[in-house]
Order: structure tokens, then C-alpha cells, then sequence
């Protein structure tokens, strides 16, 4: 829980923030009672100016701000934060946001797992409908879509051959011969 300010000259900080900041934000409430900076430090860069922005339109149209936004402390994991706050502008110019951030981590790493989980159905479908002319040609569907799914840059299909215990190499990645040292397939 917290309450945000947007000072007459554009400077934030954070007159009141819960114990809680130090888990959150690594810094302690005093050290944002007067500067944001200790919060802006914390928040990931890429979504530092996305926050900013929807500060400055919530101050705008002092409309209610909701944002979710990564932050990373360090030696630990990055997080997620949903943040929802109400401005109201005082007397001399400034913006007072009553709020609220909570981790959200957990939800948007199992939002993320089901899109991956819907994107490997949707290409084991494509591969499974695949006209293919040729086995060869299928394989090389598959693998194109087995890297396309896990972003890698390289792979390999194996053939494994029961009778003789032996793998031989099949299909293989384009631009993987730069890539690697064996230059002869």
C-alpha cells in the first residue's frame, strides 16, 4: 500500500509506502519519501518509461492507473507486479495516487506456460497436417517447427537405426554448418 506524488515540478516520490517496499523494491520507506528514484532503479529499464508513460496519462485525465511491470533486485529472480492506484490533484498543482502493488509473478508464469502450451498443440497440428511429399521433407517441416517453437537456433533430427545401434545424423538446422566446427555433414 502506498501513496504516490507527482510534485507541481514533475518530481516524484513516495510521502507514505508500507514495510513492505524492502521486500518489493529493496529500499527501505524513508529512502523514497522524497526521491523515486530507489523504485525506478529496481524496475526493469524496458518497462521503466511503459510506467512512467502511464503515470503522466493517469495525471492527465486523473484517471484510475492500473499496470503490470517487472522488477529485479539484485541476486534474485525478476517478478511481477500489478499496480492499481486513484489520483487526486491538490491545491498547489501536485498528484496524489493512493495505491496498491502485488506480486503477480506466479499468474503471468502460468499464463505464459499455457501460451507455449497452445503454441507446441498448434504445431504439432501444423505438422500433423502437413502435406508432405516425402518423409524427408516432413522431418525437415518437424524440425523447422520444433525451432520455431523453443527459439532455438539450432537443431538436429537423428535417425537411430535398432539393428546396428547407431545414430545417423538426418536433418539439421539452416546456418547450422557456420555455427559449428564439423564442417562436412
Amino acid at each position: 500500500i502506498y501513496q504516490f506524488m507527482r510534485r507541481p515540478d514533475g518530481t516524484y516520490c513516495m510521502p507514505f509506502t508500507t514495510e513492505a517496499i524492502k521486500e518489493i523494491f529493496g529500499c527501505p520507506p524513508e529512502s523514497v519519501s522524497e526521491d523515486f528514484s530507489p523504485i525506478a532503479r529496481a524496475v526493469l529499464a524496458e518497462d521503466l518509461d511503459r510506467l512512467i508513460a502511464s503515470i503522466e496519462a493517469s495525471a492527465a485525465t486523473l484517471t484510475t492507473c492500473e499496470w503490470e511491470y517487472r522488477v529485479q533486485l539484485p541476486g534474485r529472480p525478476i517478478r511481477w507486479l500489478l499496480g492499481r492506484s486513484t489520483p487526486q490533484k491538490l491545491a498547489d498543482g501536485a498528484i496524489v495516487w493512493n495505491g496498491f502493488n502485488m506480486d503477480v509473478t506466479e499468474r503471468r508464469q502460468t499464463e505464459e506456460a499455457i501460451r507455449r502450451n497452445e503454441a507446441r498443440l498448434e504445431g504439432l497440428l501444423r505438422i500433423s497436417q502437413h502435406q508432405a511429399r516425402s518423409i524427408q521433407e516432413l522431418l525437415d517441416f518437424a524440425l523447422d517447427e520444433a525451432i520455431r517453437l523453443t527459439g532455438s537456433r539450432i537443431g538436429y533430427i537423428y535417425l537411430y537405426d535398432d539393428r546396428k545401434q547407431e545414430f545417423t545424423l538426418n536433418t539439421w538446422s539452416k546456418g547450422v554448418m557456420e555455427a559449428c566446427s564439423i564442417q562436412n555433414p
